[in-house]
């Protein structure tokens, strides 16, 4: 579902605004989800 998508990015956007870094098991999770 594309606004599923759209939640998880949101919510790893906030997450890494509170970490300040995103973790290395999920980067390449979240690389998929931006292209």
């Amino acid at each position: 579902m594309p606004n599923e998508k759209a939640v998880r990015t949101s919510e790893w956007t906030d997450y890494i605004r509170r970490t300040g870094h995103l973790p290395s098991s999920f980067s390449f999770k979240f690389a998929s989800l931006c292209w």
